[in-house]
């Protein structure tokens, strides 16, 4: 019954979702986004009068990063009503902000909405894929944050994975793992154990979580088990939804752990918003949602000038501006994406602004060496674990350091595998293909790390569990100077 009720609303949903147009749902959502600022401490920092209509609100209104939104975010936190929103503040967000050191992220009921139905969204269009529902019948887990929450001045706050959790609908309560005595417990390894032993004996049809987090709950579990792949031992599981990091560089690695037969689906949510999903299984890149609470910006890497969605190009790398109904107005999040298509609006995730390697002036970004590693896997036929490259600037070249099972044959092969990363990233990147050619740059240097050095990394910084993400490159050897005192 369950899962035809939820097949029967999929249905309704999809005639509803795929008849709205993008570009009228954006100023539809820009209108009610300026409704929500105007008589707020935010809009009057910025305008004696009120905004009336979108040419004011861009004029008006600049774009900013956390920095700047910070003073305000401590008037909430230190009980102001009305600061950036006429709605109430439900929660506050935790996020490890890579720059800003921790960040608290405000988010009305409504913001909360919006994420639950981006979430929702995901299963909706994958039932449509099957024409059934049939997983609802069985066991979802999601890898997650705790759920335990801090109260700051009366406002709960955490994760937002943790937040999500109390927030889910009753129709998907049943069904959900792991259980909320399970997912307080804050050592990340005693975590996992507890999820394996909870799990190994139910009937599974969804996982849900960051692709790294996730392999390691996998091995952990096969290895109590004893079964060749996860599929064998849940014979009903049949989808991975995945998002924070690339994919690409894991996802052999995760196809052999859930079985070749488990669906792969691909998400871009944040705590400021659920921007996009992979609609389809086949599809390569990911739906924009236009109409789930958020207006887009966006602007060229060092560019100054902003435009909106009607205006974007394929093809062009992007840093993402969003303003949301939690009251974060063209906040520029980090992110940076690149356009496949224009009507449909899909994009690439192509990294995060402070992830790049520019020590040459080639400006590499993330979604270049990840297109990279995922070639090189494809190549070199190697299991890699993890990842991270940074430049030698005494020594003029790119230091590729990956995890991996170690044995002759990398070593015998290592100046054809390094040849193939200079070759690929120089496709990748003009600037860097003129530093090989030019012999500005020596040729890059594969160095091999033994299976768990990604771990003991995370386990000595303290950047362990299902938020932390794996930075795979950086602009300095602070990462790249850590495994080589270990090696």
């Amino acid at each position: 019954m369950k899962s035809f009720l939820f097949w029967i609303y999929a249905v309704c949903y999809s005639k509803i979702f795929f008849a709205r147009n993008p570009l009228k749902s954006q100023k539809k959502t820009l209108s009610k986004i300026i409704q929500n600022l105007n008589g707020t401490q935010y809009q009057k920092a910025f305008s004696e009068d009120l905004i009336v209509n979108s040419e004011d609100f861009f004029s008006k209104i600049p774009v900013s990063d956390y920095e700047n939104l910070q003073p305000f975010i401590e008037k909430i936190l230190n009980g102001d009503q009305n600061v950036f929103c006429q709605n109430s503040i439900k929660y506050m967000l935790l996020s490890s902000g890579t720059t800003s050191g921790a960040k608290y992220i405000p988010i009305t009921k409504e913001g909360i909405s919006y994420q639950i139905r981006g979430a929702k969204l995901v299963l909706i269009l994958y039932a449509l894929h099957k024409k059934n529902a049939s997983f609802m019948k069985h066991f979802m887990i999601f890898l997650q944050g705790s759920p335990q929450l801090d109260i700051q001045n009366s406002i709960p706050a955490g994760r937002l994975s943790g937040v999500v959790y109390h927030e889910v609908p009753k129709f998907f309560q049943k069904n959900k793992l792991p259980s909320y005595e399970v997912n307080i417990i804050e050592d990340w390894i005693l975590k996992i154990n507890a999820i394996v032993d909870e799990t190994k004996s139910k009937d599974i049809s969804i996982i849900g979580g960051i692709p790294p987090w996730c392999i390691q709950y996998f091995e952990a579990l096969l290895k109590e088990t004893q079964v060749k792949n996860l599929k064998s031992l849940f014979p009903n599981l049949e989808l991975y939804i995945h998002g924070g990091v690339d994919f690409s560089p894991y996802r052999s690695k995760v196809k052999k752990l859930l079985g070749n037969d488990v669906v792969c689906l691909d998400t871009f949510p944040a705590s400021e918003g659920f921007f996009a999903i992979q609609d389809h299984p086949e599809a390569d890149d990911m739906l924009l949602l236009t109409d789930n609470g958020i207006y887009y910006e966006f602007r060229e890497v060092g560019g100054l000038e902003t435009i909106s969605l009607e205006n974007v190009k394929t093809n062009v790398v992007y840093e993402l501006i969003i303003s949301n109904l939690s009251g974060f107005y063209r906040y520029a999040i980090g992110d940076l994406v690149c356009f496949t298509s224009v009507l449909p609006y899909r994009i690439h995730v192509a990294g995060r602004v402070q992830h790049f390697i520019s020590a040459f002036g080639e400006h590499v970004i993330a979604h270049h060496i990840e297109s990279v590693m995922s070639s090189f896997i494809e190549f070199s036929n190697i299991e890699i674990i993890d990842f991270h490259v940074c430049p030698d600037v005494s020594n003029k070249q790119y230091l590729w350091f990956i995890e991996a099972e170690l044995n002759e044959k990398l070593k015998i092969n290592q100046k054809q595998y390094e040849a193939f990363l200079d070759r690929e990233l120089s496709k990748k990147n003009s600037y860097y293909k003129h530093l090989i050619e030019g012999e500005i740059i020596q040729q890059c240097q594969i160095i091999w790390l033994n299976s768990g050095s990604f771990e003991a990394y995370r386990i000595e910084n303290k950047k362990l569990g299902a938020q932390n993400k794996v930075v795979h490159l950086s602009n300095n050897m602070e990462i790249g100077k850590w495994f080589l005192n270990q090696i």
